[in-house]
Formats: structure tokens, C-alpha cells, sequence
């Protein structure tokens, strides 16, 4: 639900989906709603503001006699669409799925959380309800199927809100650390790469030195000098074996990654290289400059 619209996206999100999966169960074939239909999600939300009835039919409505009111109840909790007044947990919805309300009291809770509170029923004395004659055989039936069908359904959700809880726990518990912290340059960073194979890391500076590092220790394996100005680009070629540099003085170099040696000097823009870049196969590289123009050498 919140991924269609602009709500924040957390557990209650994981709920939503678990209870249009066992909404689908519900309502079994293929009803002309579905709760995870972007289209019915949105359609939903403007009934919702509009103060109209809710056009998703309630899990309460469609399975009637054929699953426990409190199954039918939590579902329902789980679609709400206002993720505040959703259930929050999977904690909060197994303690749902639980012998509590009467028929009455669950109707008025089903029109409360959809949002219809101006068409809440008001308070009248309690009338017997009548159940329609069935056949005794038929009831019988028709209740174990219900039994059934009612814990497939409650450990499905069990079994799948585990699932979401481990993976929802190991993800928001995951913590981004810093590794290391590079230092050396005498002057503002301008630009890193990393080399293909992750083992080292290229900064340009506008100290007009390119330096090397190796990622795993964080020591600086070679210093780069040559450049007239600051190097705004650095770019490593996709074997990893060589390093081309752009600077503000207008010319490139390509150096030798191992040894730090340069193999050659491009030259022909008139103003600052701000990019580098290789083509995919390594055998073309491609400047672009502040005099307006992109070169390709081969």
C-alpha cells in the first residue's frame, strides 16, 4: 500500500501484503478486486478521503460460514488502509487470531478501521439472528471444511510471518561502519574509483597528485605525480591493469597500475577534463572537457 502511495514503508507494510495473500484465499477464484492491485489501492484510498464506502469487499463479507470471524477479522485489520490504524506486528497479529468479539462488536470494529465511522450502525437491543436452515450433513461438512481450511490458513501465516520477521530483523539491523579513513592528499579530494576487482582505490586531488590505496588495509600503495593542475577524473580500465587520469591543465595520462609509469599523454582540449572513461572492452577510452568537446581514442 505504501509503495503505491507516499506512506512509510515498515513492518505494517509486510502485513499488508500477508493479509492480501490470505484475502485471495478467501475470496478464492479470480474476484475482480485484488487488494494488491495498484489500480484497487488507489481507488481504495480515494473512497477512504471521499468519505464513500470501501470498494474492496471485506474478508468479514466474503467468507462468512466458511472461516472463523476472527481470522476474517484480522485479515480485514491487516488491509486497512490508513497504515496507523493497521496491524503493526506480527506479534499484533497473531494476538488477533484469537476467540474475542461478538458478531455485533465486530462488525462496528470491521466499519471503524475501513474508515466508514459516519455509517457506524447506532446502538439497538440485541435480536436473535436466524441461521438459515441446513441440512445436518451439509453443516457438518461444511464446518470441517471451514475447520480446515481456518488452521491451513493460521499456519501459513505463521510460517510466512516468521519469515518476515527474520529477514525485516536481519535487514534494520544492519549497520553501515566506517572501514578506514585515507588520508595524505594536502588538498581537497576531487574525485576516486574503485578498480574492478574491489582490491584498490584511485583519488584525484587537487593537490594534482593521484594516489593508490589498497581497500583491505587502507595504505597508500603509490603517489602519482605529473599533472600541472587538479585531477578532477580518474577511471581504471576493465582488466584493471591501467589508470587514466583528466585534469584542469587539459591533458590525460595513462599510467601502468603496478609500477605507477606512464605509457601515455593525451592532449588536444583546450580546457579542463572533468571525465574519463573506458568502453566496456577496454580498447577505447573517452574524455570530456570544459571546451565543449568529447574525444574517443582508440
Amino acid at each position: 500500500m505504501e509503495q503505491v502511495g507516499d506512506g512509510k514503508i515498515g513492518p505494517w507494510t509486510d502485513i499488508y501484503g500477508l493479509g492480501a495473500v490470505m484475502w485471495r484465499v478467501v475470496a478464492g477464484g479470480n474476484p475482480p478486486f485484488s487488494p494488491l492491485n495498484p489500480t484497487t489501492v488507489q481507488k481504495r484510498a480515494y473512497a477512504i478521503m471521499q468519505g464513500q464506502a470501501d470498494p474492496l469487499p471485506t474478508a468479514t463479507e466474503i467468507g462468512q460460514r466458511r472461516f472463523s470471524a476472527e481470522i476474517l477479522h484480522a485479515i480485514d485489520h491487516c488491509l486497512v488502509i490508513n497504515e496507523n490504524k493497521r496491524t503493526q506486528s506480527c506479534a499484533e497479529l497473531l494476538g488477533e487470531l484469537k476467540p474475542s468479539v461478538s458478531v455485533a462488536e465486530e462488525k462496528k470494529d470491521q466499519a471503524s478501521l475501513l474508515g466508514n465511522t459516519d455509517e457506524l450502525p447506532s446502538e439497538s437491543p440485541d435480536v436473535p439472528i436466524q441461521d438459515e436452515v441446513l441440512n445436518p450433513d451439509s453443516a457438518k461438512k461444511s464446518s470441517r471444511q471451514g475447520l480446515k481450511i481456518s488452521i491451513a490458513l493460521i499456519s501459513g501465516a505463521v510460517i510466512l510471518l516468521a519469515v518476515i520477521g527474520y529477514f525485516w530483523q536481519n535487514q534494520t539491523s544492519r549497520t553501515i561502519q566506517e572501514e578506514h579513513r585515507l588520508t595524505g592528499h594536502t588538498d581537497g579530494v576531487r574525485s576516486v574509483a574503485f578498480s574492478p576487482d574491489g582490491s584498490q582505490l584511485a583519488s584525484g586531488s587537487w593537490d594534482k597528485t593521484i594516489r593508490l590505496w589498497n581497500v583491505d588495509t587502507g595504505e597508500e600503495t603509490h603517489r602519482l605525480t605529473g599533472h600541472t593542475s587538479a585531477v578532477l577524473s580518474v577511471a581504471f580500465s576493465p582488466d584493471g591493469s591501467h589508470l587514466a587520469s583528466g585534469s584542469e591543465d587539459g591533458i590525460i595520462r595513462l599510467r601502468d597500475v603496478d609500477t605507477g609509469v606512464e605509457l601515455h599523454r593525451f592532449t588536444g582540449h583546450t580546457d579542463a577534463v572533468w571525465s574519463v572513461t573506458f568502453s566496456p572492452d577496454g580498447k577505447r577510452i573517452a574524455f570530456v572537457a570544459a571546451d565543449s568537446t568529447i574525444r574517443i581514442w582508440k
